[in-house]
């Protein structure tokens, strides 16, 4: 995950940048109560996602104050809530987050131990965000 921030990095804080995937880490802010905590490591490359390229979790942003969605089920507990596939976008680009959801079932699970997140942007709200459309992209 430091390799590929790494070679991200050069885009800087402002670029219209989408990340998504298996981060094989954490990639969410735990709360005090829940039962995986995240280590020094993975705070600091969350704190990279944000400080070095302005990026934000739509799961968490899209769902405040909610403890960390499963993504992954693994080890003996495969209820252990472990957060690490995501999909971080630009901060400025928040107001036209309508959802992100964490896809689990019965029928999912029989295709992959990770749940995939779906996030929802309103492409309106987006292009607004960017300024005026140019006269070809209507």
């Amino acid at each position: 995950m430091g390799a590929i921030l790494d070679r991200l990095a050069p885009f800087g804080d402002g670029a219209d940048l989408v990340v998504g995937g298996d981060r094989n880490v954490v990639v969410g802010v735990r709360g005090p109560d829940e039962p995986v905590r995240m280590s020094r490591g993975e705070r600091e490359l969350r704190a990279r996602l944000a400080d070095e390229l302005g990026l934000i979790s739509c799961w968490q942003t899209a769902n405040p104050g909610r403890p960390l969605a499963q993504t992954l089920r693994w080890s003996a507990n495969r209820a252990a809530p472990y957060h690490c596939d995501g999909i971080f976008i630009p901060a400025a680009w928040a107001p036209a987050l309508v959802a992100c959801h964490v896809i689990s079932g019965p029928a999912w699970d029989a295709l992959s131990d990770h749940n995939p997140v779906l996030a929802i942007l309103d492409a309106d709200i987006l292009a607004a965000l960017d300024g005026p459309a140019p006269p070809d992209r209507r």
